[in-house]
């Protein structure tokens, strides 16, 4: 998708993050003071992070999410599922929504739990749809 840089994980690599927002719960709540920000978004599990950060260079601002409910079926029989979090496109299509002032439906038109993740979260609902929706 336009727009969007996916790197694959591989300790040599080295990703800059300096000065994006990165998805963190610690962080202060996003809003639309960070528009201008690029983003970075991890995509593993929690558990995996200070690996993964090993490899990221410059300093990311840490900005949380509103309170949103994921429609992502997590189940773990190694660790207990945290009562908050998302999957990660979940995540992006709500950062993008804050982040540009508007929802990119594109963003969510190949994810199979859509629907009941708008569903769950109505604030995120209208602009989920896209346009005449």
């Amino acid at each position: 998708m336009a727009g969007i840089e996916v790197v694959d994980y591989r300790p040599g690599n080295r990703v800059d993050a300096g000065g994006r927002v990165w998805l963190h719960p610690e962080g202060e709540v996003l809003s639309e003071a960070d528009r201008g920000l690029g983003l970075f978004l991890i995509d593993c599990s929690w558990r995996r992070v200070d690996t993964l950060l090993r490899t990221v260079d410059g300093e990311p601002v840490r900005r949380r999410l509103p309170e949103l409910k994921t429609a992502y079926p997590r189940v773990s029989r190694t660790f207990e599922d945290p009562s908050t979090g998302l999957a990660s496109v979940e995540a992006l299509f709500a950062a993008v929504a804050i982040l540009a002032g508007e929802a990119d439906p594109e963003l969510l038109e190949s994810y199979r739990w859509r629907d009941e993740f708008l569903r769950l979260n109505p604030a995120l609902e209208r602009a989920g749809r896209g346009p005449g929706v």
